[in-house]
């Protein structure tokens, strides 16, 4: 968030200039970490010091500062509230929309909780990935979450690559849940040297859930071809 205050004083005071600048820079490294009402006073404190130092009222520095914040609050919060329906409206035509790609019923995660894409290597087995979940279901819908997958296991090969899939419960009826997303799985796969399949299975608390889905990368094996693996894992959720 961007403090412009609007003292045309500063112009001709290197004092003021600094202490603006270097306000603003405060707030915007903190802004996680400061309520608006923390923001609001800071900023109308610096406007005021600012307009002060420029040969100006303090009270004049102090309110232009205070309006400023409060009209760059307001704006990223319009922003983030249209960029949150548009998320959420994603979510709603991946999950019940077969024609969202086009004229034909070609949607592949028609009905999925959760969608993913994630990118990692794997070696005899051992597998390490990064990536991201954007929820389509529950009460979490149109948010992407990141994660991390680490599993180890029996594969004959070595790989590099992107894994686009989706998730879905087996029992359609029960509630979906984020966190049914996390914790342990058990993977296999089949697949050529530049693209393949997966299937992975887990269990929270008692609910099935199977996750389908591509591969393309590139796979090293001894066997040509054809290229084939399993492992057991953890899925992590990451900030």
């Amino acid at each position: 968030m961007h403090n412009n205050f609007a003292i045309h004083a500063c112009k001709e005071n290197a004092s003021c200039r600094s202490i603006s600048s270097l306000g603003g820079s405060f707030i915007q490294a903190n802004a996680d970490n400061m309520s608006l009402g923390a923001k609001v006073s800071m900023s109308a404190v610096i406007g005021g010091t600012a307009e002060k130092l420029g040969g100006g009222k303090f009270a004049n520095g102090a309110v232009t500062g205070a309006y400023v914040m409060m009209f760059n609050h307001l704006h990223e919060e319009v922003r983030a509230s249209a960029r949150e329906r548009r998320m959420k409206v994603l979510a709603l035509n991946l999950r019940c929309n077969p024609y969202v790609f086009g004229l034909f019923h070609n949607n592949p995660f028609l009905g999925a909780e959760a969608v993913f894409v994630d990118m990692g290597v794997g070696l005899v087995g051992a597998e390490y990935d990064r990536g991201y979940f954007f929820i389509l279901a529950g009460d979490d819908y149109g948010i992407i979450i990141p994660y991390s997958e680490l599993a180890g296991g029996a594969a004959p090969e070595a790989s590099f690559g992107v894994e686009i899939g989706r998730v879905d419960l087996v029992d359609k009826s029960i509630p979906f849940q984020t966190e049914m997303l996390f914790g342990e799985r058990i993977k296999g796969w089949v697949g050529t040297p530049f693209v393949g399949g997966a299937v992975s299975h887990s269990t929270y608390r008692g609910v099935d859930l199977i996750s389908t889905s591509i591969n393309i990368g590139i796979s090293i094996s001894p066997f040509g071809v054809f290229t084939f693996g399993g492992n057991k894992g953890l899925i992590d959720r990451k900030k």
